[in-house]
């Protein structure tokens, strides 16, 4: 049972690491092949540590004596010593650095996360390939009809502010991503797509669908208006144009 106990909790805090870095769609991510050997591998070290404390410091929590007592005491208490400092000092371990190196643009840590890092960036690789086509076809359709006016202020302004938990930070970078498909003159037709994805990847799919329809049901009216102004305007551009030449 104390095996167990330390595989399952080692796993736990694994399956909380994905879940933080994987905020768009975590479940689909825990059902990856590397997602799954990552969760494996973690409760695997702490059994691992378990098994060493065992062998080589059975009386670091007074295991020992109180199973040697006669008549045996409640060892209830060692036993849970035992269990959390093998699974949690285990992956303290397991994700401490000597020292961090740069080889060709990356940055490695030279000790135990060194593996760490190779099963994340393996998994990285692994669930952005499952998740390329899937999270472009959860889009909704009409968005590419949207004026860009909505596009780029106000659709991000109503995710974020639906979204009680993002932080300063998320809510700055999200910000300065945004501003980045502008400054770099993605074409019209594709900007509206850039920033969905942008957008779904802090606030998920669910979200984005619904102030994507809340705007595009709800406030259909204004969005005639602009559509209808930046007609004219194009219109007379063209006949501008065309009087000149």
């Amino acid at each position: 049972m104390d095996y167990l106990a330390v595989f399952i909790l080692a796993a736990i805090v694994a399956i909380a690491e994905l879940v933080a870095r994987y905020k768009d769609n975590p479940s689909r991510a825990l059902r990856t092949g590397p997602a799954m050997l990552y969760i494996a591998f973690n409760g695997a070290i702490g059994v691992i540590a378990l098994y060493l404390t065992k062998v080589f410091a059975p009386d670091l929590f007074g295991y020992s004596d109180c199973v040697a007592a006669t008549p045996p005491g409640d060892c209830g208490k060692a036993r849970l010593s035992m269990v959390l400092a093998a699974s949690l000092g285990s992956l303290a371990v397991m994700r401490s650095a000597f020292a961090r190196v740069t080889i060709q643009g990356e940055e490695l840590g030279v000790g135990p996360s060194a593996i760490i890092e190779i099963f994340q960036r393996a998994l990285d690789r692994e669930v952005d390939r499952q998740r390329a086509f899937r999270r472009m076809d959860e889009l909704p359709p009409a968005l590419r009809d949207m004026p860009l006016d909505i596009v780029n202020t106000t659709l991000p302004a109503l995710c974020i502010e639906l979204m009680q938990n993002l932080s300063a930070d998320e809510k700055q970078a999200l910000d300065q991503r945004i501003k980045l498909v502008t400054e770099l003159k993605v074409h019209e037709k594709m900007r509206p797509l850039i920033v969905a994805l942008i957008l779904q990847e802090y606030v998920g799919k669910d979200v984005l669908v619904r102030a994507f329809t809340k705007i595009a049901e709800d406030y259909k009216d204004v969005l005639d208006e602009i559509r209808d102004a930046r007609s004219n305007a194009a219109a007379l551009v063209s006949a501008a144009d065309f009087g000149g030449s």
